[in-house]
């Protein structure tokens, strides 16, 4: 119950900013909350239904998404640190990983909602929509790990940004979503979630989709590419939280589109749960990685 007057309260705050009633109220709850699950938790996994487990998780995971204060400077002078990172990522590391020991063959346990939360909305944007592989290859090579950041990358949409003379002859049909050997461990987290932000980026231009014969109509898709941009920080791709921690720029590069396109995607109105990290995000992020570009070119 504490979870759910947690989520009520931050979603008052989102329609009263003005009023620290609901903040304080939020953050009240969370912690009674969090208190009693931490509870639950300690007496073993048999304690607790592995239902009310993955609700009250579901909740935090809300909470940690609709929660961005903690992006805002406390000066107006003040800069963003060198040691950023993103607390959606390592909650959900830590949630899977909470999941995995704290209870015995979650797996195996009886679930209503597990069905539900084990699909992966990425596979049904896939088979909505076809999206060319030219298209998904200038996506991988405008996210190359090895290609040197520029401030025109942050500026133009990435399928904009590719200059065509650039693209590496490499990537053709064959190279699309194949596993590849990564020589640089950092590399191999990173390309899996390359794969994944290139099924939602061309819902940012109107134009990708002339076939309308073969694709539905993309603001129908709205509530599945939310269901997406909720999800993307739990889809489990290895080490690529600690690449976001420990300030990788090719990291926080990806991670800017990211929440750039959940920006774009997702209105204040319908997604409040989403858009004011997004836009927040976005810029603690641009920020950044404006500071690093720059520093690069004067080296």
């Amino acid at each position: 119950m504490n979870a759910i007057l947690c989520i009520a309260a931050r979603h008052l705050t989102v329609i009263h900013p003005d009023d620290p009633t609901y903040r304080t109220a939020a953050a009240s709850h969370l912690c009674r909350a969090s208190s009693g699950l931490r509870g639950e938790l300690s007496r073993g996994g048999t304690s607790i239904h592995f239902d009310a487990f993955l609700a009250t998780s579901i909740l935090f995971y809300y909470d940690t998404w609709t929660n961005a204060d903690y992006f805002l400077p406390r000066e107006e002078d003040e800069r963003v640190p060198d040691a950023w990172t993103d607390r959606v990522f390592g909650f959900s590391y830590s949630l899977k990983k909470t999941l995995l020991t704290g209870f015995k063959r979650p797996w195996e346990q009886p679930s209503v909602f597990r069905q539900s939360l084990t699909k992966n909305p990425g596979d049904e944007i896939a088979a909505a929509f076809q999206i060319s592989p030219d298209r998904l290859a200038e996506y991988e090579d405008f996210f190359s790990y090895h290609r040197p950041l520029s401030l025109e990358m942050l500026n133009n949409p990435p399928a904009n940004a590719v200059d065509e003379d650039q693209i590496n002859p490499g990537f053709g049909l064959g190279h699309v979503f194949q596993t590849q050997v990564a020589l640089d461990p950092a590399e191999d987290a990173y390309v899996p979630v390359v794969r994944q932000l290139c099924l939602i980026l061309p819902f940012l231009s109107q134009d990708q989709f002339p076939d309308s014969t073969s694709n539905p109509d993309p603001s129908s898709m709205l509530p599945l590419l939310a269901k997406f941009i909720l999800s993307f920080p739990l889809l489990g791709w290895g080490a690529f939280p600690s690449l976001i921690e420990r300030g990788d720029s090719h990291a926080l590069f990806l991670l800017y589109h990211f929440y750039r396109a959940a920006r774009i995607l997702l209105s204040h109105k319908d997604w409040w749960w989403a858009h004011k990290r997004a836009v927040v995000a976005e810029g603690v992020l641009r920020e950044r990685l404006i500071n690093e570009i720059t520093n690069q070119i004067e080296a």
